[in-house]
């Protein structure tokens, strides 16, 4: 388990009952990190798998929910 972003507050995030959407982008050498359609962070893709791999991973007993998951892959960034 690696941090690869440390927490921090973002005034992208809706709070209350708002929901949230949350995009990850890999581009390659960076991975981008976009909440609500606002990019947020870029991280090198140091740790990247080379024909990519979704995961989803929550520690220390943190309950999360997801309503409209979706993974697709763009079709014009594919090499």
């Amino acid at each position: 388990e690696r941090t690869l972003v440390s927490w921090k507050v973002s005034p992208f995030i809706k709070t209350g009952n708002a929901k949230n959407t949350l995009e990850i982008r890999d581009k390659g050498d960076v991975t981008e990190l976009y909440i609500n359609d606002n990019l947020v962070e870029t991280v090198a893709n140091t740790f990247a798998f080379r024909d990519g791999v979704v995961g989803l991973y929550s520690g220390d007993a943190v309950t999360i929910a997801f309503s409209g998951l979706t993974v697709s892959i763009n079709e014009r960034s594919k090499p």
